[in-house]
């Protein structure tokens, strides 16, 4: 009577020499049960997991959080099955080398509503997570679920993926296209994917109606802003003209703006208003777009914001870059007035006018100037230019530019993070700074580190703080100094100590993934260092600025070459005795924390 009729028998198979004989999982301990998760047996897994749930579990025991590899994906099943949210172990799972223990994450991810972690999912290098991805937010009624798909649909796509792509746009759209209607979803730089959101979703009567409402008006600013913003993104190029027209203008959508060909409507006027009205951010952003739109007619205007400007801001910064770039050759005069003025933009718009006079007005200036931005600027206005540092190297060098002041210049290069291996030389050089020239052995690192276990740690202090290494001009230790390295306030105590030794010497020997610097030369000649980071478009890379964390978006195809420079950490502590080296590393093992 209790036989299955519809499906039949169910059978269990052993192989010859085996036991067939079904353990008793409902009696057996927690602890057997644990152990159960590890089994080879699938069918003893999901029992065991089963069985543990039925217990009641007041929480996940703390062996079973701390496993990792495969069997952390047991964790998250057990987590599931007992009703745990638990992220941060979802985290872990996401973050695994196995591509399929990814997947579940993802799935499971969809199930507790993680939208966050979906989105790491969609960009995910391998297809079967971003499947996960697209179909777990599928399932969650939720405006935002869309982003998630728009993610994915930034990577190539089978037909598995699409089709879960184009399941996810239509299930979702009651929830999302009425939010995004009202301007309230944020597709920021997922571009490809908005449009095909748009073009799975009837993108026509979606755009006319953004247009419509953006015309008559009547809603609040962000809706505007985030509104203008998909219109220059996948709509037609007259578009742009509420991007421009936008009352007061935005900084953000102003350097979007800038980033496109100059629209061939009439704009003039609405660019001249943005330059008047908003606050200094936007016009500062609008006197950049006066420049990459070449506007001849704001000659005049360019060259009365140059000067009358607050001296140092960002305003009058873009305003002398402006003036630059449209004046050309006749702006040269004041440009030279600009620099002496201590006004770093000046030098960014005279090297693309005339490098050489460029770099003889640079090294008059660094042969007598020591205020921090001054310096900063100046280098930071040659390295952003192809061919420029080289040319202010050898400049530097013919020059006969005391140590001090050398010195000086040396410490301000290494405080701007910035990499360039002719301009690097020649302030070593200025410094008296030598090559100490060790070389990597495990030898030498044992050596070291029994070395400064003896150490002086107050002169290693000393050495840490010294304007020739320079420690303390990017790296922070309690709250004092720099911010472009590592804060080292704890380092002793979370690092080991052939790791510290490693990295004081051979900075480039182990870096960590995400931070090796690259390089990025344009085809206008223009020059990017940063920390390059996952796009969701193919066809735009995104850099992370070292220094502000800004990202800053960069079309693939206008890239002529890519570096990796590796560690934007010099090797300064290659200039120092075994001895100075013993010390200041014993001060590095003695920072804990406290």
């Amino acid at each position: 009577p209790e036989r299955d009729k519809t499906h039949g028998r169910i059978w269990r198979v052993a192989k010859k020499g085996s036991s067939a004989k079904t353990p008793k999982l409902t009696k057996a301990s927690e602890i057997d049960l644990i152990a159960e998760l590890k089994s080879d047996n699938q069918w003893r897994r999901e029992k065991a997991k089963q069985v543990l749930a039925a217990r009641s579990l007041k929480k996940l025991p703390d062996t079973v959080r701390e496993w990792e590899g495969r069997d952390l994906l047991e964790a998250v099943g057990l987590a599931l099955w007992c009703g745990f949210e638990d992220r941060p172990l979802l985290e872990r799972l996401l973050a695994s080398d196995d591509h399929r223990c990814r997947a579940y994450a993802a799935r499971i991810a969809g199930r507790w509503g993680h939208h966050h972690l979906l989105e790491i999912a969609a960009v995910d290098d391998h297809p079967r997570v971003r499947m996960e991805a697209v179909l777990a937010a599928g399932q969650i009624p939720d405006a935002r679920s869309v982003l998630v798909a728009a993610s994915v649909a930034e990577r190539p796509m089978d037909r598995w993926i699409e089709y879960g792509f184009k399941q996810a746009v239509h299930h979702l759209k009651p929830h999302w296209a009425p939010a995004f209607k009202r301007g309230e979803l944020d597709f920021g730089d997922r571009g490809r994917g908005l449009a095909r959101v748009l073009g799975e979703a009837d993108s026509n009567n979606l755009l006319d109606e953004i247009r419509r409402v953006l015309e008559v008006g009547g809603i609040e600013r962000g809706a505007r802003v985030a509104l203008a913003r998909v219109l220059l993104t996948v709509g037609e190029s007259k578009d742009a003209r509420f991007a421009l027209a936008l009352v007061p203008p935005d900084a953000g959508l102003l350097r979007e703006l800038a980033k496109l060909d100059r629209p061939k409507f009439a704009h003039f006027d609405l660019l001249e208003k943005a330059l008047a009205g908003g606050n200094d951010a936007a016009k500062a952003a609008g006197w950049d777009l006066a420049r990459a739109w070449k506007e001849e007619q704001l000659r005049g205007a360019a060259r009365t914001a140059a000067s009358a400007e607050k001296p140092g801001s960002e305003l009058r910064a873009a305003a002398i870059r402006a003036y630059g770039a449209l004046w050309g050759e006749e702006a040269m005069e004041r440009l030279n007035q600009y620099a002496e003025a201590h006004e770093p933009a000046a030098f960014a718009a005279m090297l693309n006018i005339d490098t050489d006079a460029a770099v003889a007005r640079a090294v008059e200036l660094l042969e007598r100037v020591r205020h921090t931005g001054i310096v900063g600027g100046i280098f930071a206005a040659f390295v952003a230019k192809q061919g420029a540092a080289e040319k202010l190297a050898e400049q530097l060098e013919a020059r006969s530019i005391d140590k001090v002041q050398g010195t000086i210049l040396r410490t301000k290069w290494i405080a701007t993070g910035f990499v360039d291996e002719h301009l690097g030389a020649a302030l070593d050089q200025l410094a008296g700074v030598r090559d100490g020239g060790y070389e990597y052995s495990d030898e030498l690192i044992d050596q070291l580190v029994v070395a400064a276990r003896v150490g002086d740690t107050t002169k290693g202090e000393r050495h840490f703080k010294a304007a020739v290494m320079a420690c303390a001009s990017c790296h922070k230790v309690g709250d004092v100094s720099g911010r472009i390295g590592p804060d080292l306030s704890a380092v002793g105590s979370g690092v080991p100590p052939e790791r510290i030794v490693t990295e004081v010497l051979w900075p480039s020997k182990q870096v960590k993934e995400g931070f090796a610097l690259r390089r990025f030369t344009k085809k206008d000649g223009t020059v990017l260092q940063g920390y390059e980071q996952k796009s969701r478009n193919e066809g735009v890379v995104l850099v992370r600025n070292f220094a502000t964390g800004e990202m800053i978006e960069l079309r693939a195809d206008a890239i002529a070459k890519r570096d990796t420079i590796g560690s934007l950490m010099p090797p300064t502590a290659q200039s120092l005795s075994l001895e100075e080296l013993a010390d200041l590393l014993a001060y590095l093992f003695g920072l804990n924390g406290k």
